[in-house]
């Protein structure tokens, strides 16, 4: 992610974050959570811009839960971004979806909660360095596909 980081991408997470819908834990326990994932990433020189998180269970049928692009578009809006020139990258389906709603390339690393027969995916990843290679390269190819 320093790579990215680096060649000028800003670095922001959108997640989903049922538990406190369904009361397993409260927000202050996923701020907690946050807080403590920044600190460690910035240990290793890495910052983030942002996190946006959807507190809602799935069944709570809000605006903001992914695959909608809700919280894709509040980060554009917040950090003045350019979402055709933006990637996300999950390791589900909703991730990927959320991410081509928002009008952003999706990258889908390959885990048991992702298909990897989905066409919803602009390229799939082993791992994170493997999607940002390909990020960088994409960029380097001056490439929109």
């Amino acid at each position: 992610m320093t790579r990215l980081a680096k060649a000028g991408f800003r670095l922001l997470i959108v997640t989903n974050q049922s538990g406190v819908g369904r009361g397993y834990f409260t927000e202050e326990t996923v701020q907690a959570i946050h807080q403590r994932l920044e600190d460690s990433l910035s240990k290793a020189g890495i910052m983030l811009d942002a996190i946006y998180y959807c507190p809602h269970a799935p069944d709570a049928a809000c605006a903001c839960r992914k695959p909608k692009p809700t919280l894709f578009l509040q980060a554009a809006k917040e950090h003045d971004l350019d979402l055709s020139a933006s990637y996300g990258i999950g390791d589900k389906l909703e991730d990927a979806l959320a991410a081509k709603n928002a009008g952003c390339r999706a990258i889908l690393l390959r885990s048991p909660h992702a298909q990897a027969n989905t066409v919803e995916a602009d390229f799939f990843a082993a791992s994170l360095p493997e999607a940002v290679s390909w990020i960088l390269k994409q960029r380097l190819e001056g490439s929109s596909g």
